[in-house]
């Protein structure tokens, strides 16, 4: 676009000094001589690949905002299940320990942010039973709609969330996992 903007004024302030075919075949040199020393220094790729590369952290730059508000959303959950409150709270730290490094590498991983929704969404449906069950007993109802071990499978999910977080938060770190390094030091 530079060449195309400069070969023009070029032309139009030589057309009447050099005359209209002189002009135009200065602004043609021009714009031929910058394009040839673009593709010749990489010039072109290198502002594309800059481009896309600004463009991509900007759209990223939203999905991380997201995540930051889902993680801030878990650092708030008031879990009354004494059991369930540690692994909400490490759920959450994880998820505030992802944005940090995505943000850092100027990355993202959308699996990671999908697990910070869907630990959100557990802990959501959770609260609700939990609610319901204290309706029920309240109002001495029947619990129609009871849901079965749902503390144990509550954990075991907030747990699977948290791992998926720490490889990710791992993966766009650079750091090697702790398994890996485990297993280099035994082969050493």
């Amino acid at each position: 676009m530079a060449a195309t903007a400069g070969s023009l004024v070029l032309t139009f302030l030589l057309f009447r000094a050099l005359g209209p075919a002189l002009a135009v075949l200065c602004g043609v040199g021009l714009w031929s001589a910058a394009f040839v020393a673009g593709l010749l220094s990489g010039a072109g790729p290198k502002a594309a690949q800059a481009e896309r590369e600004r463009a991509d952290w900007k759209k990223a730059q939203a999905y991380l905002a997201g995540a930051d508000a889902m993680a801030r959303r878990l650092s708030s959950v008031r879990m009354p299940d004494p059991e369930l409150r540690p692994l909400v709270e490490l759920l959450g730290m994880r998820a505030r320990a992802y944005v940090e490094a995505a943000r850092r590498e100027k990355t993202r991983d959308p699996k990671a942010e999908d697990a910070i929704a869907e630990g959100l969404d557990v802990i959501n449906l959770y609260l609700r039973e939990l609610d319901d069950a204290s309706t029920e007993r309240r109002y001495e109802l029947a619990d129609d709609d009871r849901v079965l071990q749902a503390q144990a499978r509550v954990a075991g999910l907030l747990r699977d969330k948290a791992a998926q977080l720490e490889r990710a938060t791992e993966d766009i770190s650079g750091r090697l996992h702790r398994d890996d390094g485990l297993s280099i030091k035994e082969t050493v």
